[in-house]
C-alpha cells in the first residue's frame, strides 16, 4: 500500500470539511441577514401604522375643530345668553 493513496484521500477530506465549514458559514450569514430583513420590515409596517393612526387622529381634531367652531358661529348668531361651557 502506498501513503500517495491515502494523501490524497486526506486531501479530498480536508476539501469537504472546509466546503461544509463554508455552507454552515453562509447559511448562519443567510440566518442573521433574514433576521434583519424581518426586524427591518415589521419597523416599516409598525411605523406606516402610526403614521396611518397619526393621520386619523389629526383628521379627527380639525373635524372636532370646525363642528366646535360652527357651533360657536351658531350660538353667537342667536345673540342670546347662552351658558358657554369650556
Amino acid at each position: 500500500m502506498s501513503i500517495q493513496p491515502v494523501g490524497a484521500w486526506r486531501q479530498v477530506q480536508n476539501w469537504f470539511n472546509f466546503q461544509g465549514a463554508i455552507i454552515r458559514q453562509d447559511a448562519a450569514l443567510h440566518d442573521a441577514v433574514n433576521a434583519a430583513f424581518a426586524t427591518a420590515q415589521s419597523n416599516y409596517y409598525q411605523t406606516l401604522a402610526g403614521l396611518a393612526t397619526k393621520a386619523a387622529l389629526t383628521r379627527l381634531q380639525n373635524e372636532a375643530k370646525a363642528k366646535a367652531a360652527g357651533l360657536t358661529t351658531l350660538i353667537n348668531s342667536i345673540g342670546g345668553t347662552v351658558n358657554k361651557v369650556a
